[in-house]
């Protein structure tokens, strides 16, 4: 799942550098700041991975569930539009993990360097996904052929 998503970054990131071309922007050396932030993006997904393969093993219903709460996460988070578009919702922005995970890959791709404390959340969010994911499957890896 996480490397599919890899390769269809790297198809689109094509499609990023012609139309910073077309709009004459340069990234410049920021964007070499992109490479740790897709690591620390591709850890995320795959202990969200593994989390939720775990628990969707024993449950069915939260396939469907998760499904819902992603849909309403793609709305909550500044994918469509910018943080600073509404600056009256910046407390819960920062609240959003999504955001400080997608934010240290967008920014340096456009040029830009990531805050320290984005760096610090995205960090934070993978080092305690791991852990609990981590927890999860070596709590339950023996039961999960069972479950299936």
């Amino acid at each position: 799942m996480v490397w599919r998503n890899i390769i269809i970054f790297f198809h689109n990131l094509g499609i990023l550098a012609v139309v910073m071309v077309v709009f004459g922007r340069s990234p410049g050396w920021a964007c070499l700041l992109a490479v740790p932030g897709l690591v620390l993006l591709s850890l995320n997904g795959l202990w969200f991975g593994i989390l939720l393969g775990t628990v969707s093993a024993r449950f069915r219903d939260v396939p469907p569930i998760v499904g819902s709460v992603v849909q309403i996460a793609f709305f909550l988070t500044p994918v469509i539009w910018k943080p600073d578009m509404r600056a009256d919702l910046s407390y819960f922005v920062n609240l959003n993990p999504f955001h400080h995970l997608m934010t240290v890959v967008r920014e340096p791709l456009l040029g830009d360097v990531p805050a320290l404390h984005n760096w610090l959340a995205a960090c934070g969010t993978t080092l305690m996904g791991c852990t609990v994911a981590f927890l999860v499957y070596r709590s339950f890896r023996n039961r999960i052929a069972y479950w299936i």
